[in-house]
């Protein structure tokens, strides 16, 4: 056995300097290209989405929706043209590019751009939103924007469902006042 753990040693040492050498180089090669890779940013946030507070028995007869539908449409509403565009354009992410057609524009940020949602039985529904970016304070100023319109499109589909349903209630009373 000593002699196995000795010709093992003689063979390491023997092979030592081709494997320092290979070693050495692929660490060589690893370090230029991860120097001469641009600097690449990301930023998320979180929104926790909640379902509506009105009771599902008190608002039968109205339309309801769900908060994966709501989260849909939200999705929907952020990554349409006009938004990007105008995100792209509030936050200058392409001024050293200022000959970049609307549609370059368009793709390369909804490229930068993941929404995931999740969502589970028991577990609360959560929209993330990233954008990677080489300029870190403006990542964050497209992702604070994103945030924004999510914020805004979610209070209209909220204030519409609460209006469509006080509609509902407001002729629910003068049908029973009549009566």
């Amino acid at each position: 056995m000593t002699e196995d753990i000795k010709f093992y040693t003689r063979l390491f040492l023997r092979r030592f300097p081709a494997m320092a050498a290979l070693f050495l180089f692929s660490t060589c090669i690893g370090v230029v290209i991860a120097l001469r890779l641009p600097t690449e940013y990301t930023t998320s946030a979180t929104l926790l989405v909640e379902a509506s507070q009105i009771p599902a028995e008190m608002v039968r007869a109205t339309a309801q929706i769900n908060t994966d539908e709501q989260l849909e449409v939200i999705q929907q509403r952020l990554m349409t043209r006009a938004n990007l565009l105008a995100v792209a354009r509030d936050n200058r992410v392409f001024a050293g590019e200022p000959d970049m057609h609307p549609d370059e524009i368009f793709r390369s940020m909804r490229d930068r751009t993941r929404i995931r949602r999740s969502s589970g039985r028991s577990s609360a529904d959560i929209l993330t939103i990233q954008f990677q970016g080489s300029r870190p304070e403006q990542i964050t100023k497209v992702v604070n924007q994103y945030v924004t319109i999510v914020l805004e499109a979610s209070n209209e589909l909220r204030s519409g469902r609460a209006e469509g349903t006080l509609e509902f209630f407001q002729q629910e009373v003068e049908d029973l006042s009549q009566q």
